[in-house]
């Protein structure tokens, strides 16, 4: 008796595990490599910048010799040498006499291994696709600094979402923040927000009037209401290692938790997530979310998002 399977039920079988990982990958793709998220079909040339020297490339910098003119963090940089394209995004640029030093570089598909070599080089639109509910998140420095421009990036790989704001991330995610931010200008810039799904909230850093910050906030909630979002997530202060700025971050959780009453308001309690393993979450400065403390962020308001959808 032949103890193996017939040529048919090996090949059904192959074309079943094929078709499962297929759905798996369409479904997975996105988590793995973001550049699925683009909608290549709608790239549109900005300017052609002409032939620039690329001095030094790496997975997270680029140095470029010969630009014409200075660059823009909101724009998408394409790099073409011979039928070869390269896509870049960045977080800041230092300038040295005719050099350009690009860093915080987020490569969209593969990076360049040639260097000290000319490339052409073009500012482009390359949109996002717009699927899902809409998120506008607002903020200080929590929602873009450092490890904070990951938040967006790891709550659209948990669940597919679109983001707005008058902002763009290294990711060409859309936000509303800039540095510096605290209540106060969070209030008087709200009313311009366009409305969304769902809003999040995540800033305290810049609070110096905690009587103000209480007013304030029930003010923001108010005028968010009235754009009728689904839900609105508010990211409490993180624990830190500094004992003064624990106690201003306290108090500053303390007003927001008299909020989760509302029937708008989701509390996100980053002590709760981020509590058991303080070196793990917080970085070596004492006070800034780490890599993994964002994802286990983004991780639980991409739930709330999808329960709440």
């Amino acid at each position: 008796m032949n103890a193996f399977p017939s040529n048919k039920i090996m090949m059904l079988t192959i074309l079943i595990l094929t078709c499962i990982y297929g759905v798996k990958f369409a479904v997975d793709g996105k988590k793995q490599f973001f550049q699925l998220n683009f909608d290549w079909g709608k790239e549109k040339s900005i300017q052609n910048l002409g032939k620039v020297y690329v001095d030094s490339i790496s997975y997270n910098f680029i140095s470029l010799d010969s630009l014409p003119e200075y660059p823009n963090p909101e724009l998408t940089y394409k790099l073409t040498k011979n039928d070869k394209i390269f896509y870049f995004r960045y977080v800041y640029v230092n300038q040295k006499k005719s050099r350009f030093e690009f860093h915080g570089v987020e490569w969209i598909t593969d990076i360049p291994h040639l260097e000290k070599t000319n490339y052409f080089l073009e500012t482009v639109n390359l949109p996002l696709k717009a699927r899902g509910p809409s998120v506008i998140t607002i903020g200080d420095e929590y929602t873009f600094e450092n490890e904070g421009k990951y938040l967006r990036k790891d709550i659209l790989s948990q669940y597919t979402t679109h983001f707005k704001g008058p902002q763009t991330d290294v990711f060409n995610l859309k936000y509303a923040g800039r540095k510096g931010i605290n209540s106060t200008d969070i209030l008087h810039e709200i009313s311009s927000l366009e409305p969304a799904d769902f809003y999040i909230l995540f800033f305290g850093k810049n609070e110096i009037d905690l009587f103000q910050f209480e007013e304030n906030s029930s003010h923001i909630i108010e005028k968010l209401s009235l754009k009728n979002p689904k839900k609105i997530l508010w990211i409490t202060m993180p624990p830190v290692q500094n004992d003064s700025l624990q106690v201003r971050y306290r108090k500053i959780n303390r007003i927001i938790d008299k909020h989760k009453k509302h029937p708008k308001i989701e509390v996100i309690v980053t002590s709760a997530l981020l509590s058991d393993s303080i070196k793990r979450f917080i970085r070596d400065d004492g006070s800034s979310v780490s890599r993994d403390g964002y994802y286990r962020i983004a991780k639980l308001a991409a739930k709330r998002i999808k329960n709440a959808n």
